[in-house]
């Protein structure tokens, strides 16, 4: 009985809270170049060198942020496509806009 409100409540609090549309237009034009820089590895490095890792971090200017959140530059293609409408791509290529 407790497994059954357990998921009821978890699903009841997706329906209510969720972020149902996570790509939505936003006002600031920047918005995909600074998750590119926060976010897309800017240049290839140690990845399993703390000293490399805090060189990156100063470098770019990344310290205030108390959680590092990164993805491979290789998947950048991808992440384009993602933030282009539901992952599809609408052009073949990104213009930088």
């Amino acid at each position: 009985m407790n497994i059954i409100l357990l998921i009821a409540a978890t699903f009841t609090l997706a329906l209510v809270q969720g972020n149902n549309q996570p790509c939505q237009r936003n006002s600031n034009d920047n918005a995909y170049n600074e998750f590119v820089l926060r976010h897309v590895l800017q240049e290839s490095f140690n990845r399993y060198s703390r000293t490399d890792w805090a060189t990156y971090i100063m470098k770019y200017g990344l310290c205030d942020r108390p959680r590092q959140t990164f993805i491979k530059g290789r998947n950048q293609v991808d992440l384009v496509q993602t933030c282009n409408g539901s992952g599809r791509p609408l052009l073949n290529s990104y213009n930088g806009n």
